[in-house]
């Protein structure tokens, strides 16, 4: 029974150590995963900042592209804008004179219809003068 006792007691030491060696085994796995985590968190942020970085100058390329595409646009409306007005005026001087020589007519036409209506009213006026005079005379 001491030989039975014997062979236990060392095979328990042994599974120990067997335990032992499995669960150092484990610490030096998980000490090398935790610093695999590590690493791997330290390139994530320096990756993230570098795409942060990235995406900063492509907005500030982006931001620079869309002013200087305002700017043309604006600059022609300006353009159409003052080729725009420059027909008004063109137009409109072109109707002004129209309008001043339909004017002109109308009033050409207005005193040659009163020139007319007064030769008229001068012969009516001498036609009752001489029946007033016929008619005086009697």
């Amino acid at each position: 029974m001491a030989d039975n006792s014997l062979e236990q007691r060392v095979f328990a030491i042994e599974q120990m150590l067997q335990d032992f060696a499995t669960r150092h085994d484990l610490e030096g796995v998980r000490l090398s995963l935790s610093e695999q985590i590590v690493q791997l968190r330290l390139e994530m942020r320096s990756e993230f900042s570098a795409v942060r970085v990235e995406m900063r100058a492509g907005d500030d390329a982006l931001r620079d592209e869309m002013r200087s595409g305002f700017a043309a646009v604006r600059s022609e409306v300006q353009a159409g804008d003052e080729a725009l007005r420059q027909e008004i005026r063109t137009v409109d001087e072109s109707l002004r004179g129209f309008i001043e020589q339909r004017t002109a007519e109308i009033l050409a036409v207005v005193q040659a219809g009163d020139d007319e209506t007064r030769q008229l009213m001068r012969v009516l006026h001498e036609e009752v003068i001489a029946r007033i005079e016929t008619i005086g005379r009697g």
